[in-house]
Formats: structure tokens, sequence, C-alpha cells
């Protein structure tokens, strides 16, 4: 892969990064916003924190085993912070199975991570992206079941959510496909794919930023 073109796309998954981070910070500045928007920066916080793990896997300044462990240990974040925010957007009668599936995914989850830590298949993050989907399919039904409770283009939390769907599921096959791409083709090409998966995230981003301007 051309240096150039790889320092590109890394600057600008970097900068879409750092705007989401800040245009959460922006948002704790309205006393009126709801509590899991205020505290909502630290998810993009961590975001820009694995890329900088990211970049020096990439540069060869961390071995590619204690990036894939430092990931594994994102990923659980990752799925439990996007999760419980959505969680606490449903409706009272969903929310309980909401946290039962939740559970589910979670076990299956912890039992592709495992083996993972050992032979990095990323299979595991397939699967904890397929369980934010679901979470995401969760509160579609409930806001299109019947009335919104709200104007959608003005709320802040169907555009986060609608950012986690589309981010996630454009993401998946990266990950079923990761290994095949990491023993049949050159360092640099799985290199590139793994940016292009880390593009899915970068658009997740930039539907948080626009979540901060409703």
């Amino acid at each position: 892969m051309n240096t150039s073109i790889f320092l590109i796309l890394v600057g600008i998954v970097n900068v879409i990064y750092c705007l989401s981070f800040f245009m959460s910070l922006k948002v704790r500045e309205n006393k009126s916003c709801p509590p899991d928007l205020r505290t909502f920066y630290v998810y993009p916080l961590v975001g820009v924190v694995i890329f900088i793990f990211f970049w020096s896997k990439a540069n060869n300044i961390i071995s590619n085993e204690f990036y894939t462990r430092i990931n594994l240990i994102s990923l659980l974040f990752h799925y439990g912070f996007l999760s419980n925010f959505i969680i606490k957007t449903l409706s009272p009668n969903l929310k309980r199975f909401s946290i039962i599936v939740f559970a589910l995914c979670f076990i299956v989850l912890i039992a592709f991570i495992i083996p993972d830590i050992f032979h990095y298949t990323s299979v595991s993050f397939a699967v904890g992206n397929s369980g934010l989907c679901i979470m995401c399919m969760l509160y579609y039904y409930d806001i299109f079941q019947g009335e919104p409770k709200s104007f959608l283009p003005k709320d802040p939390a169907f555009w986060i959510i609608s950012g986690v769907f589309v981010g996630m599921a454009v993401n998946i096959p990266f990950h079923i496909f990761g290994n095949y791409f990491y023993s049949n083709f050159s360092y640099s090409t799985h290199l590139f794919f793994s940016l292009i998966s880390m593009f899915t995230y970068a658009v997740m981003h930039l539907f948080f930023v626009k979540s901060s301007l409703c």
C-alpha cells in the first residue's frame, strides 16, 4: 500500500474521530442536555485512544499481539457502552426484553473473545457489531410501532443510533473475512482493508457529529 495514501486515510479518520470527541464535549455545555448525552464524549475519546494504538501498530511501535489484546478489551467497552445507550432510549415494555437480548449477545461475545486472545480471527468483532445491530433494530421497532415521541431529525439519539446501525452493518463483512485477508494477502493489503474497516467507524462518528448539532 502506498505510504502517502495510507497517511492520508489515517489523517482523515483521525480528524473525524477528534471532531466527534470535541463536538461531544461541546454538547456538555448545554445544561438541558440529557445525562446520557452529557457523558457520551467518553465513547469517541476511547475511539481516539484505540486509533493511536492502531497507528502505533501500523508503524511497528507496538506488536500486533499487544494491539489485538487492547482492541479486544475495547470491544467489550464498545458493545457495552453503545448497548447501554440504546437500552436507555427504549420504552419500559421493550427495555426488559432488550436487556435479555443484550445479556445473551454478551455471553456469545465473550465465548468468541476468549479464543481470539490466543488466535485472533476478528470474528468476535463481527459478533459484537451484530449484537449492536440487533439492539438498533429493537430501537427502530420501538419508535415506529407507534407515534415517535419526538421529531426524529431533531432527536440526537436517533442520529447516534442510526450511525451505530449503518457503521456496524457495513463493518461486519470486513471482520467476518478479516482472517482470510490476513492469510491470503500481503501485510500492506491487509492493512488497507483494516483501514477501510476503520472508516466504517468514522462514518458512525460523523453521525455522532450530526447528533451534536441537533
